[in-house]
């Protein structure tokens, strides 16, 4: 076994940080390996690419928001981390050429949600209750 195999790089990364900013040691506060949810990060549903729907792409994540979840930016940003470490993962070589959706699924059309991204993305309705 190689004695790289056995360096924990991100305990050592942490602690040269830690020690390069030791003279702002009192107005910092370090958390190494933060954790981002209380329950580990897992697409509620993946599609993989088949030929029933049009606008399905290779693969497809549908985050399921219940009725009565608040669906905000923060579902937003959520929804398309989801894409971004499922095309990470997947060692996806271009980023502009990712064969991957990421839809949110509600009861409900997110009307305020779908306001905010409209102020900076034009949007197409395909279907009802579609929205690109």
């Amino acid at each position: 076994m190689d004695i790289q195999d056995n360096i924990q790089w991100h305990l050592t990364f942490c602690s040269a940080v830690e020690l390069a900013l030791r003279e702002y040691k009192n107005y910092l506060t370090y958390e190494q390996e933060h954790n981002l949810g209380k329950m580990p990060l897992k697409i509620d549903l993946l599609i993989i690419k088949n030929d029933i729907v049009d606008f399905f792409f290779g693969n497809n994540i549908l985050e399921y928001k219940s009725p009565g979840d608040d669906v905000n930016a923060g579902t937003f940003y959520k929804a398309l981390s989801y894409a971004c470490l499922y095309n990470a993962e997947a060692g996806t070589a271009d980023i502009f050429d990712a064969d991957t959706t990421d839809s949110i699924v509600r009861e409900e059309k997110p009307v305020k949600l779908l306001a905010q991204l409209g102020e900076k993305y034009s949007m197409t309705k395909k279907k009802a209750g579609i929205e690109e």
